[in-house]
């Protein structure tokens, strides 16, 4: 009899363990990245059908109302598989740009972004949500297609247990029912700022492909996208003789040494962010050796791109880590 009370002791402390672990708040990650697709079809009579590729990013803070924000960019908006009717426009890739400020308020247990040109919170995700209730805010933005919780419980993320509220299902185009969701810390099954289920009012699916902070990959939603995990990045030349190079410590948090397996002459090393921003130039290059310093570099992963008589010769992707 001891032995059975014991078990269910130990069992009963397991289960209220999990319990405390989702009732901490979880806030965004201060080096986030999220992988998103959109998918755009219009079937009928004047019919346009496109691919759209990007991810979100977190890079530095902003002070709005006397608050601090993380500041959201979005990335280089890859378009691809165009088919579009003749009267409407030819859908075209765009640039990185700032697209706002997310603030997380563990005491209203709701998470804010403010959008670009204003100085006023909208309610991003509000994590206080029970079954049966309609979302609000971004992700419940068409009120004519309310998205109700269906339930609520919690996912593990990076060690760590936190909340989802699973909501009702909707159809998608691809003549199967979708199962969307809000994780705490993480988004939704849609994205990061992006309508939930909104097919039926601009006819495009969206889908949320991974998060990561920095080179750690937090959440995987299991949609197969065309592009994987990783960043989308305007193209890039390719090198006319490219060479090896190689970067040790990589990830680092202070300094990286790349090494050439060649002699450089007066070569140029430019450093791209993961949209494609050029963030640093280094110049005057010989030797073999190049010592990238980090200085003011936040986390996340980068891509050197090497110079010599006028010619890319050789890239290199680093990653910056806070250990």
């Amino acid at each position: 009899m001891k032995k059975i009370w014991l078990v269910i002791i130990l069992i009963l402390s397991f289960l209220s363990r999990g319990n405390c672990q989702t009732n901490v708040y979880h806030s965004f990650p201060d080096s986030a990245m999220w992988r998103v697709d959109y998918d755009v079809h219009n079937p009928f009579q004047f019919f346009y059908y496109y691919d759209s590729y990007f991810h979100y990013y977190v890079s530095g803070d902003t002070i709005i109302n006397a608050k601090t924000y993380k500041k959201i960019y979005r990335s280089y908006l890859f378009t691809t598989h165009i088919n579009v009717h003749p009267l409407w426009p030819v859908p075209q890739s765009k640039p990185p740009c700032y697209l706002g400020a997310l603030r997380d308020d563990p005491v209203a247990d709701k998470t804010f972004f403010v959008y670009e040109g204003t100085n006023t919170d909208s309610l991003l995700f509000d994590y206080n949500l029970l079954p049966g209730d309609t979302v609000k805010g971004i992700p419940g933005q068409f009120y004519s297609f309310p998205k109700t919780v269906n339930s609520v419980d919690s996912v593990m993320v990076d060690g760590s247990y936190r909340r989802r509220w699973n909501l009702d299902s909707c159809y998608t185009i691809g003549n199967y029912y979708f199962l969307p969701y809000i994780i705490e810390g993480i988004g939704s099954s849609s994205g990061l700022i992006d309508g939930i289920c909104d097919y039926a009012m601009d006819f495009t699916d969206r889908y949320l492909v991974c998060v990561k902070n920095g080179s750690t990959t937090l959440f995987e939603s299991g949609y197969n996208s065309e592009m994987g995990c990783q960043p989308i990045i305007e193209s890039l030349p390719e090198p006319d003789n490219e060479l090896e190079l190689l970067a040790f410590p990589n990830p680092f948090s202070q300094t990286t040494t790349i090494q050439s397996d060649v002699v450089l002459k007066d070569a140029v090393l430019t450093i791209f962010d993961a949209a494609g921003n050029r963030v640093r130039i280094i110049e005057s290059i010989s030797g073999q050796t190049i010592l990238i310093e980090r200085n003011n570099l936040p986390c996340g992963i980068y891509f050197c791109q090497l110079i010599q008589d006028n010619c890319v010769i050789a890239y290199k992707k680093i990653v910056v880590a806070d250990y």
